[in-house]
C-alpha cells in the first residue's frame, strides 16, 4: 500500500473527471485511459459504468460510445504520448514494408516520409474523419508486401541449402 509520501507533487492533484475522487485523498486510485477519445476516469469509474456492457463516455461533450475492455491503464504519463504511441501501432500494422521491399533507397525514403506525415495528420487530429479517407487510400497505392517465412524456417532454409551445396562440391571432387 502505498503512501502519501511516495506520490510526487505532480500525481498528488490527479482527479478523475467523473467521481471527482483525489489522488491525494486516496493514493491508490488507478486512472484508466480510453484509445478511442484519450480521456481519463478512476478504476471505480470504469467499473461501475461499463460492468455491463457498453455505455457513452462519461466525460460531458464526448458522445462516444465505450466498453469495459477498451479501459486501460496509460504505459505513460503525457496523454499525448500515448496517444502518438497508439497510432503509431495503428498505422504499422498497415504500413509494415521494409527498406528490402522497395527497388530505391529513393523510394524508401518517400514510403518514410508518407507514413510519418500520416502518423502526424492523425496524431494531430485522431477525431477528424477528413483523415480516415487519406490513410485508406494510400494503403491501397501501397504495393503488398511480401510474405516472410518465420525467422527459425529462414535459418532452416538456408542451412539445407548450405548442405546441398557442400554435397555437390563433394560429388565434384
Amino acid at each position: 500500500m502505498s503512501s502519501l509520501l511516495d506520490l510526487d507533487h505532480d500525481t498528488m492533484g490527479e482527479k478523475c473527471p467523473s467521481c471527482n475522487a483525489l489522488r491525494y485523498l486516496n493514493p491508490d486510485m488507478v486512472l484508466k485511459t480510453n484509445e478511442k477519445c484519450y480521456h481519463q476516469i478512476c478504476d471505480t469509474c470504469v467499473r461501475h459504468n461499463y460492468e455491463n456492457g457498453q455505455a457513452r463516455c462519461l466525460i460531458k461533450g464526448c458522445e462516444k460510445i465505450l466498453r469495459m475492455q477498451d479501459w486501460r491503464t496509460a504505459f505513460f504519463g503525457d496523454l499525448d504520448v500515448e496517444r502518438e504511441v497508439d497510432v503509431r501501432r495503428r498505422v504499422a500494422r498497415v504500413f509494415n514494408q521494409t527498406g528490402d521491399d522497395f527497388e530505391s533507397l529513393q523510394a524508401y525514403n518517400d514510403y518514410l516520409d508518407m507514413v510519418e506525415t500520416l502518423v502526424f495528420d492523425l496524431n494531430l487530429s485522431a477525431t477528424m474523419p477528413s483523415t480516415r479517407p487519406r490513410s485508406s487510400a494510400a494503403a491501397a497505392r501501397l504495393p503488398r508486401p511480401r510474405a516472410r517465412p518465420p525467422a527459425a524456417r529462414r535459418r532452416a532454409e538456408a542451412a539445407a541449402a548450405r548442405r546441398r551445396e557442400a554435397r555437390e562440391l563433394d560429388l565434384e571432387e
